[in-house]
């Protein structure tokens, strides 16, 4: 039976604790895993605090990618066009590398572009960066919203 991350889980909360499970306490610690795993990830919060004891709360949002429909050229195709009317933009200026800054409406559109395929479908930044014809930045920016970042589980 090969080691898993739940065994190595145990082994360290075994040392932490200084006490050493039984097979019951480690069976009932690896299904409590396992239950966490599967249920909707809690968001995290992260508490910061200056001078002035304001209090920054950031979300993670914890995304398993492997659940996720594999994305393709059709599908960026049709979901940036859905994306274009809503906005009411263009396709050809969505599409080509911004050359200036970019209208509001155009990266309003993008930022919610780069979410919908980040959350929806297993697509990477590196496949939005050609397609939009924006560097690895702009995409960051995209996907940056205040207080919240999006992490991904990939499937082992």
């Amino acid at each position: 039976m090969p080691f898993t991350n739940e065994d190595d889980f145990i082994k360290k909360l075994e040392a932490y604790l200084n006490v050493n499970f039984d097979m019951y306490s480690k069976s009932r610690i690896n299904s409590l895993l396992k239950e966490y795993r599967s249920a909707d990830m809690p968001v995290i919060q992260k508490v910061t605090s200056t001078t002035e004891k304001i209090r920054v709360i950031t979300k993670y949002r914890v995304i398993d990618k492997s659940k996720l429909k594999k994305c393709n050229e059709a599908i960026l195709d049709a979901e940036a066009l859905k994306i274009c009317e809503k906005h009411d933009v263009p396709y050809a200026s969505f599409v080509q590398s911004p050359c200036r800054k970019a209208t509001c409406k155009i990266s309003d559109a993008r930022k919610e572009f780069c979410r919908i395929m980040l959350t929806k479908y297993n697509t990477d930044r590196k496949q939005l960066q050609d397609f939009l014809h924006v560097d690895h930045s702009s995409i960051v920016t995209y996907l940056k919203e205040e207080n919240e970042s999006i992490f991904f589980k990939e499937a082992i």
